[in-house]
């Protein structure tokens, strides 16, 4: 599970985890009105919590979810843009806020999950316990490896953001402990 469309590193690495909630404070009503645009990210759904009727139509609504999603995170950085582009205090708290938005993206597509569709449990009804438990693992396990090259790119454009404030300011705290979370292996393996 490793963060790039390209090559791999090696070995693959793990997808950051520990992410905290954001905690950014804004002033700027382009930022106040971007912060409301992260409060709607935070309630959008994700995974599915019912079993579709079967695997095709439950991939489609779990890519549906994480389109609607993106397309509230796209909305949250257009927003933030203009003020990114003004030095000063406003800057970084829109640097930060966009990459927290980022940050929660990837961690929801990374931990994204897909019941098993119900023709699949139509399927192995008749099998042993260990065995239906054996299908839900690689069901899942599947899922995840799907997912987790689009959920580290995702983070790898966030640890850009967090490395952007931290460049303008050294002493941010929020960048600093999401990149610490990330750890120097993974960041060092995103494309620049």
């Amino acid at each position: 599970m490793r963060a790039r469309d390209d090559a791999p590193a090696s070995p693959p690495l793990p997808l950051p985890v520990g992410r905290s909630d954001a905690t950014v404070t804004v002033n700027d009503p382009a930022l106040a009105s971007a912060a409301s645009t992260y409060q709607r990210l935070v309630t959008a759904p994700f995974s599915l919590e019912t079993p579709s009727s079967d695997v095709s139509t439950g991939i489609h609504a779990l890519v549906e979810n994480v389109r609607r999603a993106s397309a509230i995170a796209v909305e949250l950085a257009h927003t933030c843009e203009p003020v990114e582009a003004v030095a000063g205090p406003s800057q970084i708290a829109a640097l930060v806020l966009h990459a927290d938005a980022l940050d929660f993206v990837a961690s929801r597509i990374a931990s994204a999950t897909l019941p098993v569709p119900l023709d699949v449990l139509a399927q192995t009804q008749d099998a042993s316990p260990e065995i239906r438990a054996e299908i839900d693992r690689q069901f899942d396990q599947r899922i995840a490896e799907v997912l987790a090259p689009q959920a580290g790119t995702v983070y790898c454009t966030a640890a850009r953001l967090y490395q952007a404030a931290l460049a303008l300011e050294p002493t941010q705290r929020r960048a600093t402990t999401q990149l610490a979370a990330y750890g120097d292996a993974f960041i060092g393996s995103c494309t620049p």
